[in-house]
Protein backbone atom coordinates (compact mmCIF):
# COMPACT_ATOMS: atom_id res chain seq x y z
CA UNK A 1 0.00 0.00 0.00
CA UNK A 2 1.13 3.57 -0.78
CA UNK A 3 1.20 6.32 1.80
CA UNK A 4 -0.45 9.64 1.02
CA UNK A 5 2.11 12.47 0.59
CA UNK A 6 2.86 14.42 3.73
CA UNK A 7 1.60 17.99 4.01
CA UNK A 8 4.28 20.61 3.19
CA UNK A 9 6.07 22.12 6.18
CA UNK A 10 4.87 25.49 7.47
CA UNK A 11 8.01 27.29 6.31
CA UNK A 12 7.35 26.17 2.73
CA UNK A 13 3.84 27.58 2.91
CA UNK A 14 5.19 30.89 4.20
CA UNK A 15 7.70 31.06 1.33
CA UNK A 16 5.00 30.42 -1.25
CA UNK A 17 2.78 33.10 0.24
CA UNK A 18 5.69 35.56 0.12
CA UNK A 19 6.18 34.92 -3.60
CA UNK A 20 2.50 35.56 -4.25
CA UNK A 21 2.64 38.88 -2.39
CA UNK A 22 5.70 40.01 -4.40
CA UNK A 23 4.05 39.13 -7.73
CA UNK A 24 0.90 41.05 -6.82
CA UNK A 25 2.95 44.10 -5.80
CA UNK A 26 4.89 44.08 -9.06
CA UNK A 27 1.69 43.79 -11.09
CA UNK A 28 0.04 46.70 -9.33
CA UNK A 29 3.19 48.85 -9.57
CA UNK A 30 3.47 48.35 -13.34
CA UNK A 31 0.09 49.99 -13.95
CA UNK A 32 0.67 53.74 -14.27
CA UNK A 33 -2.10 56.21 -13.52
CA UNK A 34 -3.88 57.74 -16.48
CA UNK A 35 -2.22 61.15 -17.10
CA UNK A 36 -5.57 62.54 -18.19
CA UNK A 37 -6.94 61.91 -14.70
CA UNK A 38 -3.90 63.09 -12.79
CA UNK A 39 -2.77 66.62 -12.21
CA UNK A 40 0.72 65.66 -11.12
CA UNK A 41 3.37 67.88 -12.79
CA UNK A 42 5.74 64.91 -12.98
CA UNK A 43 3.20 62.84 -14.89
CA UNK A 44 2.39 65.69 -17.25
CA UNK A 45 6.09 66.23 -17.93
CA UNK A 46 6.61 62.53 -18.67
CA UNK A 47 3.78 62.54 -21.20
CA UNK A 48 5.01 65.73 -22.90
CA UNK A 49 8.52 64.28 -23.29
CA UNK A 50 7.18 61.06 -24.81
CA UNK A 51 5.12 62.79 -27.49
CA UNK A 52 8.04 64.00 -29.67
CA UNK A 53 9.43 60.47 -29.67
CA UNK A 54 6.23 59.05 -31.12
CA UNK A 55 6.02 62.01 -33.51
CA UNK A 56 9.47 61.20 -34.84
CA UNK A 57 8.58 57.55 -35.27
CA UNK A 58 5.57 58.52 -37.38
CA UNK A 59 7.95 59.93 -40.02
CA UNK A 60 9.61 56.58 -40.69
CA UNK A 61 6.97 55.19 -43.11
CA UNK A 62 7.35 58.31 -45.28
CA UNK A 63 11.09 57.81 -45.56
CA UNK A 64 10.57 54.12 -46.27
CA UNK A 65 8.27 54.93 -49.16
CA UNK A 66 10.89 57.28 -50.65
CA UNK A 67 13.53 54.57 -50.30
CA UNK A 68 11.29 52.18 -52.24
CA UNK A 69 11.49 54.24 -55.44
CA UNK A 70 13.11 52.30 -58.31
CA UNK A 71 15.53 55.18 -58.94
CA UNK A 72 17.69 57.57 -56.90
CA UNK A 73 17.71 61.38 -56.88
CA UNK A 74 20.02 64.21 -55.98
CA UNK A 75 19.09 65.91 -52.68
CA UNK A 76 16.65 68.74 -53.29
CA UNK A 77 15.30 67.45 -56.62
CA UNK A 78 11.57 68.16 -56.94
CA UNK A 79 9.23 65.99 -59.01
CA UNK A 80 5.47 66.38 -59.20
CA UNK A 81 3.49 63.27 -58.16
CA UNK A 82 2.50 62.55 -61.75
CA UNK A 83 6.02 62.96 -63.08
CA UNK A 84 7.43 60.86 -60.24
CA UNK A 85 5.13 58.00 -61.24
CA UNK A 86 6.10 58.29 -64.90
CA UNK A 87 9.82 58.29 -64.07
CA UNK A 88 9.28 55.27 -61.80
CA UNK A 89 7.70 53.35 -64.69
CA UNK A 90 10.65 54.26 -66.91
CA UNK A 91 13.08 53.14 -64.19
CA UNK A 92 11.34 49.79 -63.84
CA UNK A 93 11.48 49.20 -67.60
CA UNK A 94 15.17 50.16 -67.68
CA UNK A 95 15.97 47.88 -64.74
CA UNK A 96 14.22 44.97 -66.47
CA UNK A 97 16.25 45.56 -69.64
CA UNK A 98 19.63 46.57 -68.19
CA UNK A 99 19.63 45.07 -64.70
CA UNK A 100 20.28 48.41 -62.98
CA UNK A 101 18.59 51.66 -62.02
CA UNK A 102 19.42 55.29 -62.83
CA UNK A 103 20.00 58.56 -60.96
CA UNK A 104 17.88 61.69 -61.47
CA UNK A 105 19.97 64.85 -61.22
CA UNK A 106 17.31 67.49 -61.91
CA UNK A 107 13.55 67.87 -62.00
CA UNK A 108 11.33 70.92 -61.65
CA UNK A 109 13.39 74.12 -61.44
CA UNK A 110 12.86 77.65 -60.26
CA UNK A 111 14.12 80.45 -62.55
CA UNK A 112 17.21 80.73 -60.32
CA UNK A 113 17.93 77.00 -60.55
CA UNK A 114 17.43 77.13 -64.33
CA UNK A 115 19.85 80.04 -64.56
CA UNK A 116 22.42 78.15 -62.48
CA UNK A 117 22.23 75.16 -64.83
CA UNK A 118 22.57 77.43 -67.87
CA UNK A 119 25.51 79.27 -66.33
CA UNK A 120 27.34 75.99 -65.76
CA UNK A 121 26.72 74.93 -69.35
CA UNK A 122 27.98 78.22 -70.78
CA UNK A 123 30.97 78.36 -68.41
CA UNK A 124 32.02 74.89 -69.59
CA UNK A 125 31.96 76.00 -73.23
CA UNK A 126 28.44 74.91 -74.13
CA UNK A 127 25.79 76.81 -76.06
CA UNK A 128 22.16 77.63 -75.34
CA UNK A 129 21.14 78.70 -78.83
CA UNK A 130 22.18 75.35 -80.22
CA UNK A 131 20.25 73.47 -77.55
CA UNK A 132 16.91 75.19 -77.03
CA UNK A 133 14.24 75.37 -79.68
CA UNK A 134 13.41 79.02 -78.97
CA UNK A 135 16.55 80.66 -80.39
CA UNK A 136 15.59 84.21 -79.43
CA UNK A 137 14.88 83.31 -75.79
CA UNK A 138 18.13 81.38 -75.55
CA UNK A 139 20.03 84.28 -77.10
CA UNK A 140 18.64 86.72 -74.53
CA UNK A 141 19.96 84.54 -71.71
CA UNK A 142 23.33 84.10 -73.41
CA UNK A 143 23.61 87.88 -73.75
CA UNK A 144 22.89 88.29 -70.03
CA UNK A 145 25.69 85.82 -69.35
CA UNK A 146 28.11 87.71 -71.60
CA UNK A 147 27.26 91.03 -69.93
CA UNK A 148 27.60 89.79 -66.34
CA UNK A 149 30.07 86.91 -66.25
CA UNK A 150 32.98 89.14 -65.13
CA UNK A 151 30.96 90.14 -62.06
CA UNK A 152 31.20 86.59 -60.74
CA UNK A 153 28.92 83.59 -60.64
CA UNK A 154 26.40 84.91 -58.11
CA UNK A 155 25.79 88.23 -59.87
CA UNK A 156 25.77 86.62 -63.32
CA UNK A 157 23.30 83.91 -62.32
CA UNK A 158 21.03 86.54 -60.75
CA UNK A 159 20.99 88.53 -64.01
CA UNK A 160 20.27 85.39 -66.04
CA UNK A 161 17.48 84.44 -63.62
CA UNK A 162 15.98 87.91 -64.07
CA UNK A 163 15.81 87.30 -67.83
CA UNK A 164 14.27 83.84 -67.35
CA UNK A 165 11.66 85.26 -64.94
CA UNK A 166 10.80 88.00 -67.43
CA UNK A 167 10.26 85.40 -70.14
CA UNK A 168 7.98 83.38 -67.86
CA UNK A 169 5.97 86.52 -67.09
CA UNK A 170 5.31 86.76 -70.84
CA UNK A 171 4.23 83.11 -70.95
CA UNK A 172 7.51 81.84 -72.42
CA UNK A 173 9.09 78.78 -70.80
CA UNK A 174 12.44 78.14 -72.42
CA UNK A 175 12.75 74.79 -70.63
CA UNK A 176 10.19 72.24 -69.51
CA UNK A 177 12.11 72.02 -66.27
CA UNK A 178 10.36 75.29 -65.42
CA UNK A 179 6.88 73.77 -65.41
CA UNK A 180 7.33 70.19 -64.17
CA UNK A 181 7.72 68.63 -67.59
CA UNK A 182 11.33 67.43 -67.70
CA UNK A 183 13.98 65.47 -65.82
CA UNK A 184 17.71 64.97 -66.25
CA UNK A 185 19.20 61.50 -65.75
CA UNK A 186 22.90 60.93 -65.19
CA UNK A 187 24.61 59.04 -68.02
CA UNK A 188 28.29 59.29 -67.15
CA UNK A 189 28.04 56.15 -65.02
CA UNK A 190 26.41 54.13 -67.83
CA UNK A 191 28.30 51.96 -70.28
CA UNK A 192 27.79 52.43 -74.02
CA UNK A 193 25.48 49.41 -74.01
CA UNK A 194 23.45 50.76 -71.10
CA UNK A 195 23.06 54.13 -72.82
CA UNK A 196 21.75 52.36 -75.94
CA UNK A 197 19.35 50.39 -73.77
CA UNK A 198 18.14 53.55 -72.06
CA UNK A 199 17.49 55.28 -75.39
CA UNK A 200 15.55 52.23 -76.56
CA UNK A 201 13.45 52.09 -73.39
CA UNK A 202 12.70 55.83 -73.52
CA UNK A 203 11.77 55.63 -77.21
CA UNK A 204 8.98 53.20 -76.34
CA UNK A 205 7.34 55.81 -74.10
CA UNK A 206 4.72 57.69 -76.09
CA UNK A 207 5.30 61.43 -76.31
CA UNK A 208 8.70 61.40 -74.58
CA UNK A 209 11.43 63.53 -76.17
CA UNK A 210 15.02 62.56 -75.33
CA UNK A 211 18.18 64.61 -75.74
CA UNK A 212 21.62 63.25 -74.88
CA UNK A 213 23.82 66.07 -73.62
CA UNK A 214 27.52 66.00 -72.86
CA UNK A 215 28.16 68.96 -70.54
CA UNK A 216 27.70 67.40 -68.05
CA UNK A 217 26.89 63.93 -69.48
CA UNK A 218 23.17 63.27 -68.98
CA UNK A 219 19.90 62.41 -70.68
CA UNK A 220 17.34 65.21 -70.80
CA UNK A 221 13.80 63.86 -71.05
CA UNK A 222 10.71 65.93 -71.79
CA UNK A 223 7.31 64.44 -71.03
CA UNK A 224 3.82 65.19 -72.35
CA UNK A 225 1.46 67.30 -70.25
CA UNK A 226 -0.59 64.34 -68.98
CA UNK A 227 2.52 62.78 -67.41
CA UNK A 228 3.26 65.66 -65.04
Amino acid sequence: MFRSPAAPPARVKRALMGCVVVLVALTVGSVRPDPRRSGSPEERQEVSVARPVFGALSLLPTRARADDLPFTMEPGVVLSPGLRGTVAELAQAFRAAAGRSFHVTSGTRTPLEQAQAMFDKLASGGSLTGLYRDYDAARQIEQAYQRSRRAGRVACVAEMARVVSGQIARGLYISRHLHAGAVDIRSRDMSARERRTFRSVAARRRGVRLLEEGRPPHFHLEFPVNAR
